[in-house]
């Protein structure tokens, strides 16, 4: 950097803290004195980089890495000051992009801040020289001079290593949940299912020669088994599709599942949803979402309506699901208890309770069913 460059610096810079030095374009001196970039260096280190826990990097017009701070050096596995951005590689290694593409020399932010363009928060892999990986988010951006001219570049490189392998392991956690919901519920739904198949044609191959009759209504009982188990099956698969979260609104995603459970069923359906105050965690929409199939096709499957109400109050601090059916209901609470396994009740309030919430179930026979789901939330 030539001592006819002059620079103006600003009276606060916000160091480190996740915050990368190379957030303002204009890197300027208020002084207005002549410095050399020695001086800049030095000057820099001494007050500001020895607390600063990113890399920093910084070099002159001409591509000169004139200043590196002990992080940056870390990460380089060497002293990368008075060598030519154009070595980069040589010095810190291979850079990938968040999609595992090689970015060769002239895509480094550091080098595109000297043709003045300003990088921000870019996610890469660093792939060291010792074969080593970081994670990282580097930022760079040009530093100019009172007349507007590109004197050099600066650049923060931020290791978040330690934080992509969180959110790896907390994936990792989620996926295995999610089987482990999957396997519960092909146990609860499909296996009970094919079990009862089996004994009906059992039963139907024992009555075959002696009792065409009854032979025949037990193939019936099975393939109406078949036909439930298939339809439930298919409204799973649904379910789990992206398909019914598409929506940016838990309302509209809850409409749309509803409207495509009770079609071409003689179940009237009445909806009033409130939409989202905010921005519902994901996992909370899906949990929602899986609740209300639960209690509609236990509409379907059991409770011999004719009318859904469905209620959906979304507020800031809980989200609450009501489904209401004017079917046939079902008895006192030891009844209740015993039938959770075959209308799903179980199911519901686990997926309820790992969300900290609740569902409660209201029944008479002959006065429909009441389901009651709480969620408690924070919206993004």
């Amino acid at each position: 950097m030539k001592a006819s460059n002059l620079c103006q610096f600003p009276h606060r810079l916000d160091f480190g803290n996740g915050r990368p030095i190379a957030g303002d374009p204009r890197l300027q001196f208020s002084s207005g004195a002549e410095i050399t970039a020695h001086n800049l260096s030095n000057a820099l280190i001494e007050m500001v980089l020895p607390h600063v826990s990113d890399g920093i990097v910084l070099c002159d017009a001409a591509g000169l890495i004139v200043m590196a701070n002990s992080r940056a050096k870390q990460l380089a596995q060497q002293d990368p000051e008075g060598k030519p951005v154009d070595l980069v590689e040589d010095i810190w290694g291979k850079l990938l992009d968040s999609s595992g593409n090689h970015l060769p020399v002239e895509e480094w932010p550091l080098f595109k801040a000297l043709l003045g363009e300003s990088v921000s928060w870019k996610e890469c892999r660093l792939i060291q020289l010792n074969g080593g990986a970081v994670d990282m988010l580097f930022s760079a951006d040009p530093v100019r001079d009172m007349a507007n001219r590109i004197v050099g570049a600066v650049a923060t490189l931020t290791d978040i290593s330690q934080q992509k392998h969180h959110e790896t392991i907390h994936y990792e956690q989620a996926l295995e949940r999610e089987r482990s919901r999957m396997a519960t519920h092909i146990h609860d739904t499909v296996s009970q299912s094919l079990t009862a198949i089996n004994l009906q044609l059992q039963a139907a191959e024992r009555e075959i020669h002696q009792n065409a009759d009854a032979a025949g209504l037990y193939v019936q009982r099975a393939l109406s088994v078949a036909r439930d188990t298939l339809a439930d099956l298919r409204r799973c698969i649904w379910t789990l599709s992206h398909e019914s979260l598409e929506g940016e609104d838990l309302a509209e995603a809850l409409s749309f599942l509803a409207e495509r459970l009770l079609t071409e069923t003689p179940v009237t359906l009445e909806l009033s949803l409130q939409r989202e105050t905010g921005t519902l965690p994901r996992e909370i929409r899906h949990e929602i979402l899986w609740i209300s199939k639960e209690a509609l096709s236990n509409v379907l499957k059991h409770a011999q309506a004719t009318k859904v109400i469905i209620e959906l109050l979304c507020g800031n601090r809980e989200v609450q699901l009501r489904v209401h059916d004017n079917g046939c209901g079902f008895g006192s609470a030891p009844a209740l208890r015993n039938a959770q396994g075959s209308f799903g009740l179980l199911s519901m309030r686990k997926r309820a309770e790992r969300l900290g919430g609740t569902v409660a179930v209201d029944s008479q026979p002959g006065k429909g069913t009441r389901v009651i789901a709480v969620v408690p939330c924070a919206l993004h």
